[in-house]
């Protein structure tokens, strides 16, 4: 990577909301240990921009608004212009997909050449946003796992390098082990069942939309019920804006399932190792899971992880290694799997032990090695420099 080379990250969101925004802090709290310099633009304002300028990190805010107000759209680009052409970065990377519609446009008017990459998030599809998102130039794409990466290349012709992600769970040191688990134990205790010794509390963090697979969760546990395995269920995470109306329907299921007196819904929590340290069993079951934050998390801290495919999961879990695995929508054999992990306490502490082992692959300084390797892949001569009279998709993919 050439001495001279600088990375400025355009952030879609100033708020914390998933992993992604995670693994960006994660970056820019050991900026001194990457590489190249790093400066940050976001557009919106929120707790992360606040969070990320405590790092000494140099961050600059657009208020972009929404992308569909035009009037918006041009002078977020013209002000991330100005900022390109004055700090003439060598590579342009988008933290999530969507900004680059911004990061294009915005290098295009700048007068300058830099690298154009995007990192992917989500499993990529056929919605508007994602069609108008590759036909931005780039000169190429990162994603959060293999998954991720094997459907993105068969939209773009470009390279697409996975870098995967990370957890600051997994450098947790003893002190802070200790006082998450004593929250975890008042927790515990404050949910109902837990005045019957030994009644296991099954646990999912999600954020309430329908492909995070809260209502198969449920469904599950129900199952468990009627087969005579009473459980706690604990559904950590609040409404979404884009699916506010899930909510209602969620807590309407629990109540015609009987549920209402055994599953817990906590909202949204700034803090959820403590709700996952209170559980016995973690489960994650989102639909085509492009990664899967909450799994190295529960792994980091020992809690057993069952987790669907297909998915980024099956690229951190290893079945009946270090976790379980389920195909999304079998609630029968989600029950199968939570059962096992409380009925054979062998295979729960092998899993468990093993995880602890497993989940350093995915160690900060490792997902900055990574990071550093791609970026410097991509300035390297061979990539090429995008061109708007080039597009990122060909006419017959885009169909």
């Amino acid at each position: 990577m050439l001495s001279s080379s600088h990375l400025l990250i355009v952030s879609p969101s100033g708020r914390f909301r998933g992993g992604a925004d995670g693994s960006l802090l994660h970056l820019l709290r050991r900026h001194e240990q990457f590489p190249l310099p790093l400066t940050v633009v976001f557009l919106e304002s929120g707790d992360l921009v606040e969070a990320a300028r405590s790092t000494g990190v140099s961050c600059h805010l657009i208020e972009a608004g929404r992308l569909r107000q035009l009037h918006h759209l041009c002078a977020s680009v013209q002000s991330l212009a100005a900022i390109i052409a004055e700090l003439k970065p060598t590579t342009v990377l988008s933290w999530q997909a969507k900004a680059h519609i911004y990061a294009g446009l915005a290098a295009a008017r700048s007068g300058t050449r830099p690298k154009l990459l995007y990192f992917q998030k989500n499993a990529p599809d056929r919605r508007l946003l994602s069609q108008i998102v590759r036909r931005v130039p780039a000169s190429g794409a990162l994603a959060c796992s293999d998954f991720v990466a094997a459907t993105e290349r068969k939209w773009v012709h470009f390279p697409v390098l996975t870098v995967s992600s990370t957890s600051e769970f997994i450098d947790f040191d003893e002190q802070t082990r200790d006082r998450l688990a004593k929250t975890a134990a008042g927790l515990r205790a404050g949910l109902p069942g837990q005045t019957t010794p030994g009644r296991p509390v099954i646990g999912i963090v999600a954020r309430l939309q329908r492909w995070k697979g809260v209502a198969d969760f449920v469904q599950a546990l129900a199952e468990l019920h009627r087969a005579g395995l009473p459980t706690t269920g604990l559904i950590v995470g609040g409404k979404d804006s884009q699916e506010p109306e899930f909510e209602a329907e969620l807590r309407q299921l629990i109540r015609d399932l009987g549920m209402e007196e055994n599953t817990v819904m906590t909202g949204n929590q700034s803090e959820v190792a403590p709700w996952i340290l209170a559980c016995d069993v973690i489960v994650h079951a989102s639909d085509r899971e492009p990664f899967g934050q909450v799994i190295l998390e529960a792994m980091a801290l020992g809690v057993p992880v069952i987790a669907c495919k297909p998915g980024g999961p099956e690229e951190i879990i290893t079945h009946e290694h270090d976790g379980l695995l389920f195909r999304h929508g079998d609630h029968a054999g989600l029950s199968a799997a939570i059962t096992r992990f409380l009925t054979d306490s062998s295979l729960a502490n092998s899993c468990r032990n093993q995880a602890r082992i497993s989940v350093q692959r995915f160690a900060p300084e490792k997902f900055l090695q990574r990071l550093a390797e791609a970026i410097a892949f991509f300035e390297t001569p061979d990539p090429p420099h995008p061109s708007f009279g080039d597009h990122p998709v060909s006419s017959d993919k885009a169909a």
